[in-house]
């Protein structure tokens, strides 16, 4: 799969292209349907299978209040693009310039001049250009004109519910990250560096790897059954996201506790992958140490039978 990051990067194309547009945060269940049909729609004809998306996500720039917190950052979704057989991607930075380019514009000196489209595919809703004044009978008025065909897109459905991003976060956000991994086709996961941490938990209670303040998405506080992975080596583990309000502090952290030993001490700076497989409870401020140090024995011994189970 190509990476195209700006217009100036996109080679000529030898043919046309089947074009998707969006920001797909999450990669969910939904957009992997959609991007089968554009694969399968461009084999049909013996086109390119491209995805447009932009970074950062439009929202940032359009409506900053509502910080946004994305499922997949960029790194992360490319990675997921890259397993549903695209030919390419071309990532827009969604800045002052392209906000304000007529919708019109965006047609003609993207998708006519640049992608050479012959089928866009787009759900009902789809608005672009400035001001959003772009739809999809735009996108078939200027089809009709420039050869190319607008095919709505029907958003896939899931328990009688559309599968969206915005579903999803609240999910996430909520701790129902069994529910979540059902609508994106996978456990939800986040990805950053190792942090070095106070050494509470070596100390007082269980050895963690932590994991350094992260921007984006995650899940509601508490403790979960997880996956975690370093240096190429992953491992069953118990995770907390919390405050620590039993040692009185006050950022928030994550911290993977292993069940199993690792092969191989960590790096700070270091990449690690945390996968959540399900909430066991809530954050809890312990009278005592002593009682927190119990309660991490039956978190860990829950986690133990969740695996068990999955054999």
């Amino acid at each position: 799969m190509q990476v195209w990051r700006s217009l100036s990067e996109l080679p000529a194309f030898p043919g046309r292209a089947v074009v998707t547009i969006g920001n797909f945060d999450g990669v969910h269940i939904g957009h992997r349907y959609l991007f089968d049909d554009v694969c399968a729609r461009a084999a049909a004809v013996e086109a390119s299978a491209i995805v447009l998306t932009f970074d950062p996500h439009p929202v940032h720039l359009l409506a900053p209040d509502r910080e946004l917190k994305l499922l997949t950052p960029m790194p992360e979704r490319l990675r997921l693009f890259a397993e549903s057989n695209l030919d390419g991607v071309l990532i827009l930075r969604f800045d002052a310039e392209l906000a304000a380019m007529p919708a019109q514009d965006f047609v003609q000196q993207i998708l006519v001049d640049r992608l050479r489209v012959c089928e866009i595919l787009v759900g009902h809703d789809f608005r672009f250009g400035f001001r959003a004044v772009g739809n999809v009978d735009l996108l078939r008025e200027m089809g009709a004109q420039h050869d190319f065909r607008m095919t709505p897109v029907t958003p896939l459905q899931s328990r009688g519910k559309t599968v969206s991003s915005t579903r999803i976060r609240k999910l996430i956000a909520a701790g129902s990250v069994a529910a979540a991994a059902r609508l994106l086709g996978r456990h939800y996961a986040v990805v950053g560096p190792i942090a070095t941490g106070r050494g509470i938990g070596g100390r007082e209670t269980v050895p963690t790897l932590n994991l350094a303040p992260y921007p984006e998405l995650l899940p509601l506080r508490g403790v979960y059954v997880t996956r975690t992975e370093c240096n190429g080596w992953s491992g069953r583990s118990v995770t907390n996201i919390g405050r620590n309000p039993t040692m009185g502090e006050t950022e928030l952290h994550l911290e993977s506790h292993y069940l199993d030993t690792p092969p191989l001490g960590w790096v700070h700076g270091e990449e690690m992958r945390v996968t959540f497989l399900f909430r066991i409870r809530e954050e809890i401020k312990f009278p005592s140490v002593e009682a927190l140090r119990e309660r991490i024995g039956r978190d860990i011994r829950l986690a133990r039978k969740y695996f068990a189970r999955q054999r």
